[in-house]
Order: C-alpha cells, then sequence, then structure tokens
C-alpha cells in the first residue's frame, strides 16, 4: 500500500476519465470484432460469443429432443455444435447444474446471433443494475464498474 501513496496525481478525476478512454477502446475493438466476423464466425473461425454455445446449445438440444440428460451427454452436445459451427470450432461443454437450463431454455428458441444478442443485453443489464445498487451513494463509479475489461 506504500506504492499507492506516490500516486496523487491518480485522484477520482483521473481515473473516471481513464474508464471512459478504457470504455471507448473497448467498444470500439468489440466493433471491430464484430465487423470482421463472417456468419456466427469471428477472425480466428471461433463462434462469437464462444462461451455462450454451450448454453445456446444445450437450449436448442431441449427444444429438440425434451430431454435434460442429453445435454450431459458429451458426444451428442459436441455433435450439435459441430453440426452448427462447424468441426474446427471447437467444444464447449455444459458443466452448469440442471437448474441454470431454465435460464437458457429461451434462448433456444431463436439463431443464434439473435440469442447470443439477447443474452448479452439481458447480462449487461442485471449487471448495470447490480452495480448501481452496490455503488449506492458513489454513483459515480458506474463508469469505471462498466469500464472494467472483465465485464466485457
Amino acid at each position: 500500500m506504500v506504492v499507492l501513496a506516490y500516486l496523487r496525481w491518480l485522484n477520482g478525476d483521473r481515473a473516471t476519465a481513464w474508464s471512459r478512454v478504457l470504455a471507448v477502446v473497448t467498444l470500439a475493438i468489440v466493433a471491430i470484432w464484430i465487423g470482421l466476423a463472417t456468419g456466427v464466425h469471428d477472425v480466428t473461425d471461433k463462434p462469437l460469443g464462444t462461451d455462450f454455445v454451450a448454453f445456446w446449445t444445450a437450449a436448442r438440444m431441449l427444444g429438440d429432443e425434451a430431454s435434460a440428460a442429453s445435454v450431459y451427454n458429451h458426444a451428442r452436445h459436441g455433435a450439435l455444435q459441430a453440426q452448427v459451427f462447424g468441426p474446427d470450432a471447437g467444444y464447449a461443454p455444459f458443466p452448469y447444474p440442471p437448474t441454470f437450463l431454465l435460464i437458457c431454455l429461451p434462448l433456444g428458441l431463436f439463431p443464434y446471433l439473435p440469442a447470443l444478442a439477447a443474452w448479452v443485453l439481458a447480462t449487461g443489464y442485471a449487471y448495470w443494475r447490480v452495480a448501481r445498487a452496490w455503488l449506492g451513494q458513489a454513483a459515480g463509479l458506474a463508469t469505471p464498474a462498466l469500464a472494467f475489461p472483465a465485464v466485457l
């Protein structure tokens, strides 16, 4: 903590300004990444929203088979991912509890990209609400909370 004593120049206004810069740079990178995508694949030929693949595939399987147990069959789960995203897209398992399927289920009603957009907007809104509630009187810290790279 002694090192922080020498950072007198880093006050709240500067931290907020740098957070805004970070937010703009992050949004620009995301826009470029999405702009360079081809269909559902990014420039590395992986599906956009790679982690979301497991949720959406599980939801699709539930819609097709109506069996929660099938979601945990790695061969079947992986086969559907390979069918939709191609054999080189990799495999994203679904290691979540069965109750999480209730959240995922509506996502399977939509094609991948609209479902991904809905997921990002819904979870982003939830994060925003929790961050605002947690910050309380320190609402001026909302910009750093939203610009934090892990939010992306």
